[in-house]
């Protein structure tokens, strides 16, 4: 295996620091979509159950 250059173990380096920060990045996304989707859920959850619980009171408008 012949040496590389400390240009290219830069590049190299620069190019693991972009991968890492891109993961990070998509983690980042992954998770801030699981909340609004998990907040729309227990959004829609809530109003089903008020309006069934409205409805065995009897007072469905």
């Amino acid at each position: 295996m012949r040496d590389i250059t400390e240009e290219q173990a830069r590049q190299i380096r620069g190019g693991a620091s972009l991968y890492s920060n891109s993961a990070a990045y998509t983690v980042d996304l992954v998770n801030q979509s699981i909340g609004t989707t998990l907040q729309g859920l227990m959004t829609q959850y809530q109003a089903r159950a008020v309006e069934q619980f409205r409805m065995s009171l009897g007072s469905s408008r």
